[in-house]
């Protein structure tokens, strides 16, 4: 069930799936709420796919799956 972004939301990802061609699975159902002036970090593992999240944030690379709204806008459009 995807949640819809509250007035505090400021980034919001639903399910978020991401593999390469290769076959690694580098996100698997990834749900994530940012508010507005929320600090928060990233910690995890080489390969965990830390990069991959925030490339997603930025639009350098599609989700395979899921949904991000940055904004209130669904970045896919």
């Amino acid at each position: 069930m995807t949640q819809k972004p509250n007035a505090t939301t400021h980034i919001q990802l639903s399910q978020i799936s991401k593999a390469y061609p290769n076959g690694v699975q580098a996100l698997r159902d990834i749900n994530l709420q940012i508010a507005q002036g929320e600090i928060f970090g990233i910690i995890g593992r080489s390969g965990a796919g830390k990069s991959t999240l925030l490339r997603l944030f930025n639009r350098l690379e599609n989700a395979d799956s899921g949904e991000i709204i940055i904004h209130g806008e669904h970045t896919r459009h």
